[in-house]
């Protein structure tokens, strides 16, 4: 792989992973109205 492959990669790896974990805390929050990490 190229180094420009590899950084478009990381990048979209890393985009998906923080898209992840927000929805997955905001649905948290949604649902349950204690905060509980």
């Amino acid at each position: 792989m190229t180094i420009i492959t590899l950084s478009i990669f990381a990048a979209v790896a890393t985009t998906g992973i923080v898209a992840t974990i927000a929805t997955m805390r905001l649905d948290g929050y949604r649902r349950v109205p204690t905060r509980k990490s």
